[in-house]
C-alpha cells in the first residue's frame, strides 16, 4: 500500500506522507518498521535527483533536518551504508543514529573512528546515556559482525581501545552482580575480544568475589584465548590477569588448556608408501592380544583401509597400565589413539 501512494509522488508530498507515517510508528513491530524504512529508501533512491532540490530542502539546514524529514524515525532501521548513499555524515547525525548504525560508524574506515579516542568516546557515551538499557548490547551485535566480516583481531590504537574497554566495563559494572555464567561468556569470549589487550590487573576490580566458578572459568577462558591473537609486547597485561584471577579465586580450579591442532594436508600414497600392513591384518586375523597389536605403530593402523578395521577397534589386555586402546578414523590418513 505504501509502495502505491509514494509511486510518483513529488518530493513535497513524500515528506508529508513520512509525517504521517511517524504518526503510526509507536504502534508498529519491529518487521513492519523495517519493511517501511525500505519503501522508504527506494523511493529516495529513485528520486535522488530530485530530493536535493531548493523546493524539496524547505526546513532543512543540516543533515539531522534531512534525516527527520525524509525518513523520521524509520532512519534506525536503515543500515550506516545507506545513509552514506545520500551523504549524510555519520559523526553530523551521531545522535540520531541506532546502536547497529554506530557500531558501522566507528568501524568505517572513511570517519577515521579507531584512529579519534574523542569521536569513539562520544559514540560510547551516546549509548551509555540512552534511556533503552539494551543499546549498548544492540552495539555489539553489529560490532562482533563486522571485526569478524572485516577480519579485525585487535584494535590497535591503544587510546580508543582503552576508552572502549573502560566505558564498557564501567557500563556493565553494576550488572555482573546478576550476570549469568553464560553472560560472561557473552562478553569475554565474544563481544571484548578485540579489545582484551587493554586489559590489566586493574580491571578485575569490577569482577564481584562472589561470582560461580562457572562464571570464573569464562572470564578465565576468554582472557586466556585472546593470548592466542595478540603479539607478544600486547599480551603482559592479560597474563597478568590471569595470575591475578587464579590468586583472586583460588576455590575455583583452573580451566582445562585450549589446545587446538593444526590441520595438516597429507598425500595419503605418499604419506603410505613406505609401510606394509601386511603382517598387521594378520594378526588382527588371528585375535592375537593386545600386546602383540601394540607392537605395531600408528602409521601402520593409519595406512589400513578402512574397511579392514571398520569404525573402530577395542582391544582388552591383561597389562596392568593398559586397558583400552581404541582406534578411531577421522580419514584415512589420520588416526587418534587414546589410551586409557
Amino acid at each position: 500500500m505504501l509502495t502505491i501512494a509514494t509511486s510518483n509522488v513529488t518530493c513535497t508530498n513524500y515528506q508529508v506522507i513520512v509525517k504521517g507515517m511517524d504518526r503510526a510508528f509507536p504502534e508498529m513491530t519491529e518487521g513492519r518498521r523495517e519493511g517501511i524504512a525500505g519503501v522508504l529508501l527506494k523511493y529516495l533512491r529513485i528520486s535522488v535527483h530530485l530530493i536535493n532540490e531548493p523546493v524539496c530542502r524547505l526546513n532543512i539546514h543540516n543533515d539531522t533536518d534531512w534525516l527527520a524529514i525524509n525518513l523520521g524515525p524509520y532512519s534506525e532501521y536503515t543500515t550506516y551504508s545507506d545513509l552514506k548513499d545520500f551523504n549524510i555524515s555519520g559523526v553530523a547525525v551521531l545522535d540520531s543514529l541506532s546502536p547497529n548504525q554506530k557500531a558501522e560508524l566507528v568501524l568505517d574506515p572513511s570517519t577515521g573512528a579507531l584512529e579519534n579516542e574523542t569521536l569513539v568516546k562520544k559514540v560510547f557515551i551516546s549509548l551509555l546515556e540512552s534511556p533503552r538499557e539494551e543499546q549498548l548490547n544492540e552495539f555489539f551485535v553489529t560490532f562482533v559482525e563486522v571485526t569478524k566480516q572485516e577480519n579485525i583481531t585487535i584494535i590497535t590504537n591503544t587510546a580508543v581501545r582503552d576508552t572502549m574497554l573502560n566505558l564498557t566495563l564501567m557500563a556493565l559494572a553494576p550488572k555482573f552482580d546478576v550476570f549469568e555464567p553464560k553472560d560472561f561468556q557473552l562478553w569475554f569470549q565474544v563481544n571484548l575480544v578485540v579489545l582484551l589487550a587493554s586489559f590489566n590487573p586493574g580491571r578485575l576490580v569490577v569482577i564481584p568475589l562472589n561470582i560461580t566458578c562457572e562464571s570464573y572459568n569464562a572470564i578465565f577462558t576468554g582472557l586466556d584465548q585472546s593470548l592466542q591473537s595478540l603479539p607478544p609486547h600486547l599480551s603482559q597485561g592479560v597474563e597478568s590477569s590471569l595470575e591475578a584471577l587464579m590468586k583472586t579465586f583460588q576455590r575455583c580450579s583452573r580451566p582445562p588448556a585450549l589446545i587446538v591442532c593444526k590441520e595438516t594436508l597429507v598425500n595419503e600414497k605418499q604419506l603410505c608408501a613406505g609401510f606394509n600392513s601386511t603382517q598387521l591384518k594378520q594378526q588382527m586375523s588371528f585375535g592375537n592380544s593386545s600386546e602383540s597389536l601394540c607392537n605395531f605403530n600408528v602409521s601402520e593402523y593409519a595406512c589400513s583401509s578402512v574397511s579392514f578395521l571398520n569404525s573402530s577397534l577395542n582391544v582388552v589386555s591383561s597389562n596392568s597400565h593398559i586397558s583400552l586402546i581404541r582406534i578411531v578414523f577421522v580419514d584415512v590418513t589420520h588416526v587418534d589413539v587414546t589410551v586409557v
